[in-house]
């Protein structure tokens, strides 16, 4: 049983055969007090910090905080360049950012286009770009609902204003 004093172990809910051999290498170092299997304290404190910053990687990551999850293993990697595992996350990491890029540009574009279709007087075009968006669940420094929620307010106007216009027209 852990001693009152050790901190949770930071693979605690993580799944999978790497989260796995982490929680075991935790478990040894925690049940030799601090101490690898050799019995140097220092080793077996580095390797309680690794698998610490590790697991607070992940937990960053899945928590969408990407900048500081490529930190922390950033700081695994500078010490131990080869760990498979913080390079793995690495790797997920970068591409979970460069998928959310990509869709923040396409949702940007898509606003650019329901606005130009909307000063052109084309409401219908613009409902039409706006409804390629779809739910809008990606990370950024801009808020990309509120920017759809404004452009859907906008298009639903200029198409209510439309239809006045037409059921003004036929009257």
């Amino acid at each position: 049983s852990p001693h009152p004093r050790d901190p949770p172990c930071p693979t605690r809910g993580l799944t999978g055969a790497r989260s796995e051999r982490l929680r075991r290498r935790y478990d040894a170092v925690r049940a030799a007090g601090g101490r690898h299997a050799h019995g140097s304290a220092g080793v077996g404190a580095a390797i309680f910090r690794l698998v610490g910053a590790l697991g607070e990687a992940v937990a960053q990551f899945q928590a969408g905080r990407w900048d500081d999850a490529l930190a922390r293993v950033d700081e695994v990697l500078a010490l131990v360049p080869t760990n498979q595992a913080a390079t793995g996350l690495r790797g997920q990491i970068q591409a979970a950012q460069t998928a959310a890029t990509r869709e923040r540009e396409r949702i940007t574009t898509l606003l650019r286009q329901t606005e130009q279709a909307l000063a052109a007087g084309e409401p219908s075009r613009a409902a039409e770009h706006l409804g390629k968006v779809g739910p809008v669940s990606v990370q950024g420094p801009e808020d990309l609902g509120a920017e759809v929620d404004r452009a859907r307010t906008a298009v639903e106007h200029a198409l209510a204003v439309e239809r006045s216009r037409m059921a003004a027209a036929i009257a």
